[in-house]
């Protein structure tokens, strides 16, 4: 080979500084890359159930807020048609009570006319 201007103690050491190489890489810069990147897709994962958390979480508000807002509304209606049946009471009673009124005015106005 050195015939060729090839010295084989130069290519072992080419391949034991390649090595090196490889192995220092590995250790300053693939490995912690890997650890980086581990630890963000732990991150971005527990940041994930954490908002699926919280947006279950926020549907079940959601739908317990509509089922209240549904009940207050029954409610509401249901006064409603009570306020209505009273008031449609109510007013038949003072109709009733201005109709006997009336006739009763009508009735002395007659008496006293004809005593008149």
């Amino acid at each position: 080979m050195n015939e060729l201007g090839i010295e084989p103690a130069i290519i072992l050491a080419q391949i034991v500084n390649f090595g090196l190489l490889v192995i220092v890489l590995y250790l300053l810069l693939y490995k912690p890359f890997v650890k980086y990147m581990k630890k963000k897709e732990e991150e971005e994962s527990a940041f994930e159930k954490t908002k699926e958390k919280l947006t279950e979480e926020q549907n079940k508000l959601a739908e317990t807020m509509r089922k209240e807002h549904d009940n207050w509304e029954l409610r509401l209606k249901k006064q409603e048609i009570e306020f209505t049946k009273e008031l449609t009471t109510a007013r038949a009673e003072i109709l009733a009570k201005a109709k006997v009124r009336a006739e009763e005015i009508v009735r002395k106005a007659k008496a006293s006319h004809k005593h008149g």
